[in-house]
């Protein structure tokens, strides 16, 4: 059985919190051994949920978002939590058409979009409590034997 290295924090759901889910994301990501690309990737993606959980979950209401890493030999996943009534980001994603000049997209709708371009997978599930949970794992490149 692999060893997996384990951490978590629990923040409310506030955008100034933000930042601090950041930092935790980058240095576990970093500590995990995924690329600089993939921490940047990560980051994004982690940013792009959380700002989706504080915004369309939880709107006028207070709660809290629980982010746990849990990186092993292969992946790094990290499994967000909230207690906001039961929302489903991923089946929210709309086809962007990148082809059209700016000006004519509608803003905004790219979360989704962002969030599984910068992960290897990207799944919802509602918890037993009723609350949401979202793991986006990213797999870890082999490291070269020197």
């Amino acid at each position: 059985m692999m060893e997996e290295n384990i951490s978590s924090l629990r923040v409310a759901s506030d955008l100034g919190n933000l930042e601090v889910i950041r930092k935790f994301v980058e240095q576990g990501a970093k500590e995990s051994g995924l690329s600089e690309d993939g921490v940047s990737g990560l980051r994004l993606a982690v940013d792009e949920a959380c700002a989706n959980i504080i915004m369309h979950g939880y709107r006028e209401l207070s709660g809290d978002i629980e982010i746990t890493i849990t990186a092993g030999a292969d992946q790094i996943q990290v499994a967000l939590e909230d207690w906001a009534p039961s929302f489903n980001p991923l089946k929210r994603a709309s086809g962007r058409d990148f082809d059209k000049p700016l000006d004519q997209r509608a803003l905004g709708g790219m979360g989704v979009f962002l969030i599984r371009d910068n992960t290897d997978s990207a799944e919802y599930q509602l918890r037993d409590d009723g609350g949401n949970r979202l793991i986006l794992t990213c797999l870890l490149q082999p490291r070269v034997a020197d």
